[in-house]
């Protein structure tokens, strides 16, 4: 069991810049009063913001209090507030919509349940097109989002194994799957692959809704890099990384002639950049016909793209230049050293 310490109705009463140096603290609560009227006062909203920096530099996270309406909500997004808070019973109301499936005008739709608010405002919760109850979110901070479709596209071709969830029968099931994307094919490309006909995925995943994760650089960063350790001491490690979310309905291929393209495309793709690449065609044509009755194609149309480039965007330039010149240093770091400088770097 753990807990965090949070300093409560900061910037009002007895919560003064000195808890910051002198306590541990994890997290900032922003008094209402800096809060409730940021969408008519704009003293209020620069005030609001030079918190929020403040916060983050220090490596912590902000609660916003007072968050009555959805302008004010809008505002604090875009400042990268972390959460928010309601003050009233009805403002919380105000923030839910009535269930699903209730009748229009009845007793029962007009009395809402409160419950709790999304969690974040910067987590930008991404939901699925796919049909799906509720969709599927994604932790997203604003300042870690990647919304570049062409920088997402080029993680999904140079790092294609992809994470394939699935749902079968009540349960999670993934495979580890290399893609091939066709940029071309719909509003965010198309995946393309194939698995072995034994595979049960491209049965019982057929026409439903999946999810592919493609995982581009990570590392473990040390505190030891922020220029901030030598000025107060308030920093901890953490993990940087580069993800993309693909979400989309699967499409299974049986036909030989369709099949043949898509493995000779594939096979292509993967054999371009050799001295001497192998093609489908080096091999006996019997021999292929007979491995392609062992295998199905698939195919992603996607629907959504989500991308995460948590690359130290959080921190001070110094402390990011600190980080940078850390993984120069360390095997394998130089690629997220690159996304650090410039996050959607080619590197990826």
């Amino acid at each position: 069991m753990g807990f965090k310490l949070s300093i409560d109705d900061f910037g009002s009463g007895m919560s003064s810049y000195g808890y910051l140096k002198l306590l541990p603290v994890d997290e900032l609560k922003i008094d209402m009063v800096f809060v409730r009227n940021m969408d008519r006062d704009p003293v209020d909203v620069k005030l609001v913001r030079s918190m929020i920096e403040l916060a983050h530099n220090l490596g912590l996270s902000v609660v916003a209090e007072g968050v009555e309406n959805a302008k004010i909500w809008d505002q604090l997004r875009e400042l990268h507030c972390d959460r928010r808070r309601a003050t009233t019973w009805a403002s919380r109301w105000r923030w839910k919509s009535s269930s699903p499936g209730r009748r229009a005008g009845s007793r029962r739709a007009a009395c809402r349940v409160p419950r709790a608010p999304p969690a974040c405002s910067t987590e930008r919760a991404h939901r699925a097109e796919s049909g799906a109850p509720g969709g599927s979110p994604v932790y997203l901070p604003k300042h870690f989002e990647e919304t570049r479709t062409e920088v997402m596209h080029t993680l999904l071709r140079t790092h294609p194994l992809g994470l394939l969830v699935t749902l079968s029968g009540g349960e999670l099931q993934a495979n580890s799957i290399p893609f091939m994307l066709d940029a071309q094919r719909g509003p965010h490309g198309t995946l393309v692959a194939h698995v072995a006909r034994a595979n049960p995925l491209w049965r019982e995943a057929a026409l439903t809704p999946v999810l592919a994760v493609f995982q581009g650089p990570q590392a473990y960063v040390s505190p030891s890099g922020y220029a901030s350790k030598a000025e107060h001491g308030k920093v901890v490690p953490t993990w940087n990384y580069v993800m993309v979310q693909a979400r989309g309905r699967l499409r299974a291929i049986e036909d030989p002639q369709e099949l043949h393209a898509l493995v000779s495309r594939l096979t292509d793709t993967h054999e371009r950049t050799r001295a001497a690449p192998w093609a489908v065609s080096d091999a006996p044509a019997d021999y292929i016909a007979a491995t392609l009755r062992g295998i199905v194609g698939i195919e992603i149309p996607i629907e959504s793209l989500a991308g995460k480039w948590k690359v130290s965007q959080n921190r001070s330039a110094a402390d990011r230049e600190g980080v940078a010149r850390m993984l120069d240093q360390e095997p394998g770091g130089a690629a997220m050293a690159a996304q650090v400088r410039n996050p959607g770097a080619a590197s990826a």
